[in-house]
């Protein structure tokens, strides 16, 4: 199977348990996420020459990385703070199913093959890199065991 998208988690800190509820919902509702976790924190931080400590909560999203730029513009269309830390981290591995359920959850979808590759054709080119199709494609089974390059 080709990948088209890698599974990624981003995290924000939230300035409270409200916003990081309202922001979670909206990316789940609008498939932007498949799910989202938020727990409070004890934070210090340098913001305009000071050193500062608050409380505020942590949201973690499970998302792909083709959806990064909306969620980013999500975030920052109902956050409070001027600069959210946004972070998105790649997932290199994952359990049976978790691949399935997070593509469908955010309206992705698996290919059989590459854009541009006959899976059928062992020598058949990549459209889009002119390399042979088992180059530089992201490629392998789709379970517990596989591994984004």
């Amino acid at each position: 199977m080709y990948l088209p998208v890698k599974p990624v988690e981003v995290t924000v800190t939230c300035g409270s348990a409200d916003e990081a509820h309202r922001i979670m919902k909206a990316m789940v509702e609008r498939r932007l996420a498949a799910c989202g976790q938020t727990w409070p924190i004890r934070s210090c931080y340098r913001w305009a020459g000071k050193v500062v400590t608050d409380e505020e909560h942590v949201l973690l999203l499970k998302s792909v990385d083709s959806h990064f730029a909306a969620v980013c513009d999500l975030i920052r269309s109902m956050h409070t703070y001027d600069l959210p830390s946004i972070v998105m981290i790649p997932l290199e591995g994952h359990g049976p199913g978790y691949l399935e359920w997070l593509l469908e959850a955010t309206e992705c979808r698996l290919q059989e093959s590459a854009p541009g590759v006959d899976p059928r054709r062992k020598d058949s080119i990549r459209a889009d890199s002119g390399q042979p199709s088992d180059v530089g494609a992201r490629a392998g089974p789709v379970d517990q065991t596989s591994r984004s390059r």
